[in-house]
C-alpha cells in the first residue's frame, strides 16, 4: 500500500514538472512521429499539443522538407540503435503559428525501448541579441575599412554631437589623435566645427531624422585651408530614435579654387561688356535731342545681355531729319559690333551729304556691308545683316 502510494506521489511529482517547466519537452518513437509533448510547446510556438503529435511537428514548424527527411532518418535510426546518438546541446529555427521564427536549443536522449527524448529551451531573445552583436560589428568593420581606406574624414557622433570615434584621414589632416584634439578643441561638434550654422543642422538632424549637406573652410596642421563639404546623417536604433550621428567630410577645395578662378573670369567677361555698353550707350542720341522733334516720346532700351544689337540713331541736316531703329543679327558681343558698325557707316553717309534719300542710304548700307563682309570672309558664307 505505501508503496502504490509512493509511485502515485512519484508520478502526480514528474506529470507537474513535466507540465509545468519552462523546456520544451518531446518523445519520438522509432519512426520518428511524436507521441508525446508538453503544454509549453503552446507557450512557446504556438500550436495546440495534438497539431503537434505525429507528424505535424515536422510539417508545421519546417519550411525545408528536405532537411526534415534526413533528420527524421538521424533520429529513427537512433531509436533503432544503428547510430549513436549525439547527447551535445545543439540550436535549430522553428516556426511557431505566426510564422516567425524562433529559435530552439536541444539536447537528446536515448530512452528504453527506442524512444528519444528531445528537451529544447527557447533562445530566441539571446540569439537575436547574438546576431545583433555580431551584424553591428559587420557593420562597424566595413564601415573600418571604407572609413581607414578613405581620403575623406569621417565623425561618428553620439545622439548629443559629442566625438566618439574618427577615421584615421582624420587624424592624418589634423595631425592629432581624437584624445589629442579634444583636449585641444574640445569634444562636441558645436566646439569643433567652423560652420556658423552647425547648431541649427545638429539640433534639426536630431530632431526630424534627417541629412544635411554644409560646406566650411577648415584649417589644418599645415595652416593650409582646406574647403570641406560635409554630409551629416543620423543612425537610428530599433525604436527609431536617433543613437549616432555620421559626419562624412569630403576635401572640395580643388573645385572651389575652379569656381573662384570661373568666378573672376565671369567678373572680368561681365565688366568689360558694362564698359562696352558704356561705349555703345555714347553713339545714341539721347532722350532730350529725340524730343525737340517728338515731344510725346519715350525710349525703352533693354539689351539682352548688357550690350545689343538693337539701335536707335539720327542725324539733323539743315533741311533733313533722319531717324533709324536697327536690330542686328545675333544677340550679345557680335550683334552689338554690327549695330556699331552700322551706325559708323549711317554717320558717315549722311554728314558727308552724300544721299538725300532714306532709301539710297539704306541701300548704300547694304551694298558696304556685303563687300566689308567678303573682303573679310572670302571663302565663309557669313549670314550677318540686318533689319
Amino acid at each position: 500500500m505505501e508503496e502504490k502510494i509512493a509511485t502515485e506521489n512519484k508520478n502526480i511529482f514528474s506529470n507537474l514538472i513535466i507540465n509545468e517547466t519552462s523546456s520544451i519537452i518531446l518523445i519520438t518513437d522509432e519512426n520518428a512521429n511524436i507521441i508525446f509533448a508538453n503544454p509549453t510547446i503552446t507557450k512557446v510556438l504556438g500550436y495546440s499539443v495534438n497539431e503537434l503529435i505525429g507528424t505535424g511537428w515536422w510539417e508545421k514548424t519546417r519550411n525545408n522538407q528536405d532537411d526534415v527527411a534526413e533528420f527524421k532518418k538521424y533520429v529513427s535510426d537512433c531509436a533503432k540503435g544503428i547510430k549513436e546518438i549525439d547527447t551535445k546541446t545543439y540550436i535549430n529555427s522553428l516556426l511557431d503559428k505566426s510564422g516567425n521564427k524562433r529559435y530552439i536549443q536541444w539536447q537528446d536522449s536515448l530512452l528504453m525501448d527506442g524512444y528519444i527524448i528531445g528537451v529544447g529551451q527557447d533562445v530566441t531573445e539571446e540569439k537575436t541579441n547574438e546576431q545583433i552583436i555580431i551584424e553591428q560589428n559587420k557593420q562597424l568593420e566595413l564601415l573600418s575599412l571604407v572609413a581607414n581606406n578613405t581620403d575623406n574624414v569621417i565623425l561618428i557622433l553620439n545622439s548629443k554631437g559629442d566625438l566618439i570615434w574618427v577615421s584615421d584621414s582624420f587624424e592624418r589632416f589634423h595631425g592629432l589623435t581624437l584624445n589629442q584634439f579634444i583636449s585641444q578643441r574640445g569634444k562636441n561638434i558645436t566646439q569643433i566645427s567652423n560652420n556658423k550654422n552647425i547648431k541649427n543642422y545638429f539640433e534639426i538632424c536630431v530632431a526630424e531624422k534627417k541629412s544635411f549637406n554644409y560646406e566650411s573652410i577648415n584649417k589644418y596642421q599645415d595652416t593650409k585651408e582646406i574647403w570641406g563639404f560635409s554630409t551629416m546623417s543620423p543612425i537610428l536604433d530599433e525604436d527609431g530614435n536617433v543613437k549616432y550621428i555620421i559626419i562624412v567630410d569630403s576635401d572640395i577645395s580643388d573645385q572651389k579654387k575652379i569656381e573662384k578662378e570661373l568666378s573672376q573670369v565671369n567678373k572680368d567677361i561681365t565688366d568689360s561688356l558694362v564698359y562696352a555698353n558704356r561705349i555703345q550707350s555714347f553713339l545714341f542720341p539721347e532722350l532730350p535731342e529725340l524730343k525737340k522733334y517728338f515731344s510725346d516720346c519715350y525710349l525703352l532700351y533693354k539689351p539682352k545681355e548688357i550690350i545689343s544689337g538693337d539701335f536707335y540713331w539720327y542725324h539733323e541736316t539743315e533741311s533733313q531729319f533722319y531717324f533709324a531703329i536697327g536690330d542686328c543679327t545675333g544677340h550679345g558681343i557680335p550683334a552689338a559690333m554690327m549695330s556699331m558698325i552700322g551706325i559708323t557707316l549711317l554717320n558717315r553717309y549722311t554728314k558727308a551729304n552724300q544721299f538725300k534719300t532714306p532709301a539710297k542710304v539704306i541701300s548704300s548700307l547694304f551694298n558696304n556691308l556685303n563687300t566689308l563682309f567678303k573682303k573679310t570672309y572670302a571663302v565663309q558664307k557669313l549670314n550677318d545683316s540686318m533689319d
